[in-house]
């Protein structure tokens, strides 16, 4: 039989989601979803509106299970998407369906080869309405058009009970046998009519006693990837006694696809394409090598990667899985991931696990969960629970509102309450504390700018860490280091390019920023503080967030430090002309000016100098959206 279908759908998909407090973030039937069809390339958004920004985007003709809706936005969940699609968008399913007829064209086949133009007598699919004759359906991983009376409703699954039983061509004995069909088979099931139920298998079409099926619904059922170590068998009945069928490969350069059905005595009901063939294989497989398509990961390891009992190296290995296999990915805890290869389940460092399923993009920061966190698909808490975020799992936070926050950790996505979410974390805030070593700087009334704003710059460091979740790094922490070649006689210039360096190597966030200290001097009349930034596009692009930057710590600088406001000013200067980052130079002050001078050299002023870099940090990420509310003075 050849290319019957490339994907059964079933009405229900499985959620990527638990939606309980337990700390696994496993899947489970979510019986309210419902299958729909993406009617155009549409835009995700985190929440019922544009106004809550995309998230991510969903294709047309992308299968989907959506839950709620609200003020005609609705929830959808697809194996690269979640989050709120304009209803109009989405189009509902009417059940799964049997072609009736030997075959049938599928319609239309623009760009579609030959061979996956047309399927054969019992090939399931999803339909998804009617118009002039024609059933527009989802089947072969694609929306097409059959011809409506070749459709046949299907209703379920079933198992024979009986040793065995015969099958007749229509709905009673006269009509004659057709043959047998032995106990355990699997039968997709039609209509009913007098006691007798109509039937397809491997095939083969018929009618069958009905009392002598065991039936269940496609509630159930769930698309999966085989994420066996290589194979895994396909046999006959639910146990190996029913003898092997065939086999479904697993391969991570080649996902392989199954529909699941029915789960019994652990295990599974599939069906799907044979990897390296142009045929389809239904039947039962141990539940374990099936994991939903959603929470699938591939091992990125070499050596291949030990797996631990628990997530530390000191609980012993369990076992071994190969560089590229596709596993299940749940739990996340401490860096760690907890995972399913086979039939072994342990933990493999989180850095070992690449997702397969997409995340939004432009995260405005990183944080961790400070407790078990509930999930929403709204930032209410009367918006659908979506799962959990067990205690320590590292998020990426993507938008505010409200004391809420979006966020997307491993393989869950939404609305959380902030407090449970740090978002600055991970973000660094390099302070670079100019001249040094032999480099004194300028010098006024026997004060060298060098040691003025090494003080200034430690200080600041102290308030950062211990009044927020922020990371500081120093190009100098005291009077030698390796921006100034640790005290290599070296030019001003190589000095300059040693501290973009440090940054560019030490960067691990879109959200770093760069602050270089300094002290001004002119010829003893001059007084006030001026902060720069690089205006032009030619070197450091990021041009408005450093112009944000230097205003905000300059506002607070003159306050602070009771100055005169020389203003923020575009200046062509090499740490600020090729940094990587937003950045910016704050001159505090003319040190050859004895009004600034005193305050310079003084305890006191120094210190509110160091709160106004610490605040004006803050009210730079304040303007871009961050909450810094619990990180204040």
């Amino acid at each position: 039989m050849k290319n019957i279908i490339k994907l059964l759908i079933a009405t229900f998909v499985l959620m990527i989601v638990v939606l309980t407090q337990a700390p696994d973030l496993q899947a489970s039937a979510a019986t309210e979803g419902k299958t729909g069809l993406i009617t155009v390339n549409a835009n995700v958004y985190k929440g019922p509106g544009k106004s809550f920004g995309t998230a991510s985007k969903v294709g047309k003709e992308q299968l989907v299970t959506f839950y709620e809706t609200k003020n005609g936005w609705t929830y959808v969940v697809s194996e690269t998407a979640q989050g709120w699609v304009w209803r109009d968008y989405v189009q509902s399913s009417q059940g799964v369906g049997l072609l009736n007829n030997s075959w049938a064209n599928l319609y239309p086949k623009v760009d579609v080869p030959a061979e996956d133009s047309k399927i054969t007598q019992g090939t399931p699919f999803i339909i998804f309405g009617e118009k002039n004759g024609w059933r527009n359906i989802y089947v072969n991983g694609r929306y097409a058009q059959v011809w409506g009376e070749f459709v046949t409703k299907s209703s379920g699954i079933g198992t024979i009970s009986p040793s065995y039983v015969n099958l007749y061509k229509g709905a009673g004995k006269a009509t004659g046998g057709k043959g047998t069909i032995q106990k355990g088979a699997t039968v997709k099931l039609a209509e009913s009519k007098n006691g007798w139920r109509h039937i397809y298998l491997d095939g083969q079409e018929g009618w069958v006693w009905d009392e002598f099926i065991s039936k269940a619904a496609y509630n159930n059922a769930y698309e999966g990837i085989i994420t066996a170590s290589d194979y895994a068998n396909v046999y006959n009945t639910n146990g190996k006694s029913g003898g092997i069928k065939g086999k479904v490969h697993s391969n991570s350069a080649q996902v392989i696809k199954v529909s699941v059905f029915q789960q019994k005595n652990g295990w599974s009901y599939m069906r799907g394409k044979q990897l390296g063939s142009n045929s389809y294989i239904e039947g039962w497989v141990w539940g374990t090598y099936i994991t939903p398509s959603h929470h699938t990961g591939v091992i990125r390891s070499n050596p291949d990667a030990a797996i631990y009992n628990e997530p530390n190296e000191s609980s012993g290995i369990k076992g071994k899985v190969k560089n590229g296999a596709l596993v299940a990915a749940y739990e996340s805890k401490n860096g760690w991931k907890k995972i399913k290869s086979g039939d072994t389940t342990g933990w493999v460092p989180d850095g070992k696990v690449e997702k397969k399923r997409s995340a939004p993009t432009n995260s405005i920061g990183v944080g961790a969960a400070s407790a078990n966190v509930n999930v929403y698909a709204g930032p209410a808490k009367s918006y659908s629970a979506m799962g959990t975020i067990p205690k320590g799992a590292a998020v990426s936070i993507y938008q505010f509102q409200n004391g809420w926050r979006y966020v997307h950790a491993g393989y869950i996505e939404g609305w959380v309450w902030g407090e449970y979410v740090d978002p600055l974390a991970g973000v660094t805030v390099f302070l670079d504390p100019g001249h040094g070593q032999n480099d004194p700087g300028a010098i006024g009334f026997g004060l060298k700018e060098k040691d003025v704003v090494l003080d200034i710059g430690l200080k600041a460091r102290a308030l950062f860490i211990s009044k927020s979740p922020l990371n500081i790094m120093m190009t100098r922490s005291a009077d030698s280091s390796e921006v100034t070649a640790d005290g290599k006689d070296i030019t001003t210039a190589v000095s300059l390019k040693l501290r973009t360096d440090f940054a560019k190597k030490h960067q691990k966030s879109d959200n770093d920023i760069f602050i270089s200290l300094h002290a001004n001097a002119f010829n003893g009349s001059a007084e006030g503080g001026e902060s720069y930034y690089y205006a032009a596009r030619a070197g450091n692009p990021h041009t408005e967030e450093s112009k944000l930057l230097a205003a905000s710590i300059q506002e607070r600088l003159v306050e602070n430090m009771t100055l005169k406001d020389r203003g923020i000013k575009p200046g062509n200067l090499a740490v600020l002309r090729e940094n990587v980052m937003p950045a910016t130079l704050i001159e505090m002050g003319f040190i050859d000016n004895k009004n600034d001078n005193d305050k310079l050299k003084d305890e006191y002023w120094r210190d509110q100098a160091a709160k106004a870099i610490y605040q004006g940090t803050l009210d730079y990420y304040k303007e871009k959206g961050f909450n810094v509310d619990a990180y204040g003075l």
